[in-house]
């Protein structure tokens, strides 16, 4: 995981939509990268809708939600379509960002087909203020929400 205070790298991802997208031009102020096993992966799914419920108080605190994975273009299409996520979803099939972001699992692992589930609240000067390693899928939508407010008082 990257250290709070360190700079986010800047990474170019395709999104579910087939757009070409770079870290640095996504947000113009907070940035939430929400880093996710798999699309239909049931934690995925509850942390997704999670951010879901959540959005509208993201936007008011002038933060964007993006999640990203190693799945396809066309999985995370699928994924947030069935899911009604308003938010973009990016993928990582070949892991380089996943590499750059330190989310990737060595490959002797069993799971490393699979981003570990952490994400970085990312500050509008591209530096991470929190990063989280997620053990509760559903609640982790609410714990950024008072980082946020709080790194923005």
């Amino acid at each position: 995981m990257l250290d709070i205070g360190t700079p986010a790298p800047n990474f170019t991802a395709t999104s579910h939509d087939g757009e070409v997208v770079e870290r640095s031009t996504i947000a113009p102020s907070w940035l939430l990268l929400w880093w996710y096993p798999a699309a239909h992966e049931p934690g995925s799914r509850d942390e997704g809708a999670a951010f879901t419920f959540a959005a509208n108080d993201f936007e008011s605190n002038d933060c964007t939600i993006v999640g990203i994975s190693f799945d396809s273009v066309e999985d995370n299409q699928l994924f947030r379509q069935e899911n009604g996520f308003p938010f973009m979803l990016l993928s990582d099939p070949d892991r380089t960002i996943g590499d750059l972001y330190d989310v990737a699992r060595p490959q002797s692992s069993g799971y490393s087909k699979f981003a570990q589930r952490i994400s970085y609240l990312i500050d509008p000067e591209g530096y991470i203020v929190q990063n989280y390693e997620v053990t509760d899928p559903s609640g982790h939508a609410a714990a950024v929400l008072t980082d946020l407010k709080a790194a923005q008082r």
